[in-house]
């Protein structure tokens, strides 16, 4: 078919009228039959609106007469009602229909879908010729489901056509167990007629459709071989690509080369979109190495696969750490481009629509325009799939500008009939760098309605999403009701869009229904809707419900991932269960996931959580405080749990809930954990470090019954349990810096200074040291390495300090330096701080669902965050006040002002104090020394020797 658009007729008009002459001798209308054609449409759209304005419903359009006599013409019916969409003063939505006129219109839509009986084609809705995907196979109208008894027939003497009837119906029941059965049954009886009238892609595409290799894999394995051929395996490959199971279609290779068949073009090409499904593009370029040494001719698509298969991996490394591994694969993926010219292939659309794919998703917008100018000057036409690259790239960027650029670009070019330029569009709106458009993206609808192209169930859940994400539930209601209206089914991805929606706007309740609803229907939400979902149920402390959503995730087939682990611990931080949370981080280590900022936050806040409950416990003479679980969290849901998370074949043992928890190596443990997963230590995070390696003010002045670990190792080899002398113990007084934080947060922050993410100082220099935006940790800690500089250069280096130390701090009250900070709302500020620190890694990560930004959703009070920040830096000055008093360091505090300045005098007075204390402990006959300054424990003689013989008569 070839069209021609009238430009006189549509000149100055949101829609108009297209002639279409056929090849097959259509009829061609004059230009009087188009413009009387359009004056009677325009006269149908002002009886619409005057009838709609006016609150009746239509009972009788005009011109129907002439719908019938242009579908006569060949004229898709669809074209003949430009710019039917109106704009109502109460909404600014653009409606297809009226709501009143909805059944009215339902009877002249059954005009606008022309079925043909010749081989032509047919018309779509849209006034374009419509794209075949793959869909269920068709079977007869009013067909019945199949209720023949299987075991009742006779396959010895059943017709071949009726056993070929009832597997091609139990295949498109989806029913493939019952299909293998009529098969194996068919091979027992000798039926080869029967056998070669089974259509193999009727299984395999079922099996494709519900990702079943296991069903695919029993079909070729009970197929007789002298029915199967390179086609049947070639589909077999497809299954694992739908399924994403590489060792599987890697088994299918091989059991095609056993079976004396050779790989070709197509059956190599299907084995690299495996690993692209698997996001493994290493084994796709081993797999295209093997396909040129065996001289197997390679294509054009052959590379488009290639390049997409780098796409893909690009997507699946969203970690820090994972930045060079995507631009080594970007640069693989022009390296292939580059090397078609060398073997005489010129590049077509594809490869370049995949290589602009492959930059977008590596976050190179530059270079995607790059391929765009490339593609250009190689005289190859950009396509729809072309700006649809383009504005995904700029969306993954947030640049909803530049996308938006390109989709007007791509309207001018005459693409305005494509319904995937649009969803791009709308997705690019709802992934902007400034928060979601919704009213860029009812733009976009509405041009779309003008322009007569059908929205399909996506479409309206990106929609959906943007409303929602822009607070406004009431238009994602009437978009989920209009999609409705408009006979669209709600798929896996609206109703996923829904539950998202609701859970931002704290309505659970509705979320749950929906989900419920789901599962009914046997539908599995997306893995982003239920990791929102398990986060609302944590933070309305339901840890039952939140047990519950793991489990049926893991029955869905879809592997917990990071932020699933991030709500999960989320549930366990509020449900006060802390040694569960380090048992569901122990699962998560053992599932190989990377640590995120977000999960070591997590973490050290539970453990601050404990250290903070073991110091009151200890300040208040022994009198513990009754710390309740917040929900309802029994020792059988806790090994639940644990037992959905466990991967399979894993052994794990439980952590022992009977003894000490060592907190503070937890928390040193987790830090390390996140460098070494490349996590850059942010300023909260080091915060979080350094708060947990606090030193209390009563074990500093020796106070406490904590057991020792050298006393433990000591009982040890004497033979005794290690309670024997847990009563015991006498904490010896810490002296000098360690007497405010432990040794190891001083390390931390020498580490966090070599790389880069703090200032270097110089000791004793005429520098003023700002530390008005570092949290109070941080300052303090800051502070104390610089006095630990200056009393190496005092005592080792026997020099004197010439300069006044000064601190910039905000202003502070000096009457409040010693009150217990739990006073300034320490638990809302970690919140805040989590929630802030979640937000930019989602920023820092534009292949990241947007939807996954609702773990951490702001505060619904929003009046009170500016107050809360103001507190915040107070404690900063409060802080470096309180160590340098700690330290019996005389200062001058100038808390209006925020300076704290310390004498030269005053810093070599007390390094001088501390190291004469440190030689008059070490000139002590000590049993054990510790390193570290840690406790000094004083043993029962008797306990010592008892000790001491044991490891005489071991030896």
């Amino acid at each position: 078919m070839v069209w021609h658009n009238n430009y006189n007729s549509l000149r100055g008009r949101p829609g108009g009228v297209r002639t279409i002459s056929s090849q097959s001798g259509g009829n061609l209308l004059s230009l009087g039959q188009i413009n009387a054609l359009n004056a009677n449409i325009n006269g149908s759209n002002a009886f619409i609106r005057r009838r709609v304005g006016q609150g009746q419903a239509l009972q009788a359009l005009p011109s129907v007469e002439l719908v019938h006599s242009v579908l006569s013409c060949g004229v898709p019916s669809s074209n003949m009602l430009p710019g039917h969409g109106y704009q109502s003063q109460n909404d600014s939505r653009m409606h297809v229909v009226s709501r009143a006129a909805k059944t009215n219109m339902d009877d002249i839509r059954t005009f606008t879908t022309i079925k043909r009986n010749d081989n032509q084609g047919k018309f779509s809705n849209a006034g374009k010729k419509t794209k075949q995907h793959r869909h269920k196979p068709r079977r007869r109208q009013n067909a019945e489901p199949m209720s023949v008894d299987l075991n009742r027939i006779d396959f010895l003497n059943a017709s071949a056509k009726m056993l070929q009837d009832v597997y091609s119906a139990l295949c498109y029941e989806e029913r493939l167990d019952d299909a293998l059965f009529v098969i194996k049954q068919s091979i027992r009886a000798g039926r080869d007629d029967a056998l070669q009238m089974f259509k193999h892609y009727e299984f395999l595409r079922c099996a494709a459709r519900k990702r079943s290799v296991h069903h695919g894999m029993r079909f070729i394995q009970l197929f007789p071989r002298k029915h199967v051929d390179a086609r049947t395996y070639n589909m077999l490959i497809s299954v694992c690509a739908e399924a994403g199971d590489v060792r599987a279609a890697l088994r299918s290779a091989d059991m095609l080369k056993a079976a004396g068949l050779k790989l070709d073009t197509i059956l190599y090409t299907n084995l690299i979109k495996v690993c692209a499904a698997a996001s493994n593009a290493d084994l796709a370029f081993e797999i295209f190495k093997e396909m040129k040494s065996s001289g197997v001719k390679i294509e054009k698509h052959v590379f488009a696969t290639m390049v997409s298969a780098c796409g893909a991996q690009i997507a699946s490394l969203s970690h820090e750490a994972d930045r060079r591994d995507q631009l080594v694969l970007l640069e693989r993926a022009f390296e292939l481009v580059e090397s078609m010219g060398s073997i005489g292939i010129r590049p077509d659309a594809a490869v370049w629509n995949a290589l602009i794919s492959v930059a977008g998703r590596a976050g190179k917008l530059q270079r995607a325009f790059d391929v765009l100018d490339q593609m250009i000057s190689q005289s190859e036409k950009p396509n729809s799939r072309t700006y649809v690259a383009l504005i995904d790239a700029c969306a993954k960027t947030g640049d909803q500008d530049l996308a938006l650029r390109v989709y007007k670009r791509a309207m001018m070019e005459g693409h305005a009939d494509e319904l995937v330029i649009y969803s791009a569009a709308v997705n690019a709106c709802v992934k902007s760098r400034g928060g979601s458009d919704v009213e860029g993206a009812m733009d976009i609808f509405a041009d779309m309605q003008r322009n007569g192209v059908y929205p399909d169930s996506a479409l309206y859940g990106a929609l959906m999403m943007a409303a929602g994400r822009a607070g406004n539930l009431d238009l994602t209601l009437d978009l989920h009701e209009e999609m409705l209206r408009d006979g669209l089914e709600p798929c896996t991805g609206t109703e996923s869009a829904l539950i998202t929606v609701f859970v931002q706007n704290n309505k659970l309740e509705e979320a749950e229904k929906i989900y419920q609803r789901m599962i009914e229907a046997g539908a599995k939400p997306h893995k982003h809707a239920l990791n929102a979902l398990i986060n609302c149920e944590a933070k309305a402390m339901r840890f039952g419900n939140v047990i519950s959503l793991v489990r049926d995730m893991i029955s869905f087939g879809l592997q917990p991932d990071a932020f699933t682990f991030t709500a999960v611990l989320n549930a366990c931080q509020h449900s006060n269960e802390s040694g569960l949370a380090l048992d569901v981080y122990r699962v998560m280590r053992m599932r190989n996931i990377r640590v995120d900022e977000v999960h070591a936050l997590l973490l050290l806040k539970i453990c601050y959580s404990e250290l903070r409950k073991s110091w009151d416990s200890a300040a208040s003479d022994g009198a513990k405080k009754i710390y309740t679980s917040s929900g309802i969290c029994q020792s059988r849901e806790k090994s639940e749990l644990l037992s959905v998370l466990i991967p399979p074949g894993k052994d794990f043992l439980p952590r022992d809930s009977t003894t000490d928890t060592p907190w503070q190596s937890h928390a040193c443990q987790i830090y390390r954990d996140a460098l070494s997963a490349g996590v850059k230590p942010s300023l909260t995070l080091l915060n979080a470090a350094m708060m947990c390696l606090k030193v209390p003010l009563y074990a500093a002045r020796g106070f406490g019954t904590n057991t020792d670990l050298a006393a433990q190792t000591l009982q040890l080899h004497a033979g005794l349990s290690p309670q024997s002398i847990s009563d015991g113990p006498e904490v010896q007084r810490k002296i000098g810096l360690e007497s405010v934080y432990h040794v190891q947060a001083l390390s931390f922050m020498e580490d966090a200074i070599v790389g880069g993410n703090l200032p270097p100082f110089t000791v004793d220099s005429t520098e003023v040291y700002d530390l008005r935006e570092y949290p109070p940790a941080v300052a303090e800690v800051y502070a104390l390495l610089l006095l630990q500089a200056s009393q190496r250069q005092v005592v080792d280096g026997r020099r004197y300090l010439k300069n006044v130390v000064k601190f910039i701090v905000p202003p502070f009250d000096r009457k409040k330096v010693f009150l217990p900070s739990c006073e300034m709302n320490e638990e809302a500020r970690f919140r805040q701080e989590l929630a802030e620190r979640y937000e930019k890694i989602v920023a820092d990560s534009p292949q990241l669902p947007p939807e996954l930004r609702l773990l951490f959703p702001e505060n619904e009070n929003s009046s009170q965050q500016q107050p809360l920040r103001e507190r915040n830096k107070e404690a900063t000055g409060l802080g470096v006040a309180a160590v340098l008093r700690r330290l019996r360091i005389g200062a001058k505090e100038s808390g209006s002002a925020g300076v704290i300045t310390v004498d030269p005098k005053d810093i070599a007075r007390w390094a001088k104090i501390v190291q004469k204390e440190v030689e008059k402990r070490s000139a002590s006959a000590l049993a054990l020394q510790k390193p570290y300054g840690q406790r000094l424990t004083k043993l029962n003689p008797s306990l010592l020797q008892k000790s001491q013989a044991t490891i005489r008569m071991a030896n």
